[in-house]
């Protein structure tokens, strides 16, 4: 029921500025986990290239480029 008179914040509502500083670290934080997961998504990526690169040198080495080397299969060099 609206009185007219004007109403005060309870100490446990958090202000405008308190709730825009915790939106910004908040923010803040995810900019950096974003960081954090860009880079190991590179370090992935380059990870993946160099493996694919070795396979394909060990296809080469192999004399014959069509046979496929499974995931946990020697290297042909070692058989």
């Amino acid at each position: 029921m609206f009185s007219g008179a004007p109403t005060t914040r309870s100490q446990d509502e958090p202000s405008d500025t308190a709730a825009g500083v915790s939106l910004a670290a908040q923010a803040a934080l995810l900019e950096t986990r974003a960081l954090m997961l860009r880079e190991a998504l590179d370090a992935v990526d380059a990870s993946m290239r160099e493996t694919s690169e070795r396979l394909a040198r060990l296809r080469q080495q192999s004399g014959d480029g069509s046979r496929q080397v499974r995931c946990g299969e020697p290297p042909p060099t070692a058989r």
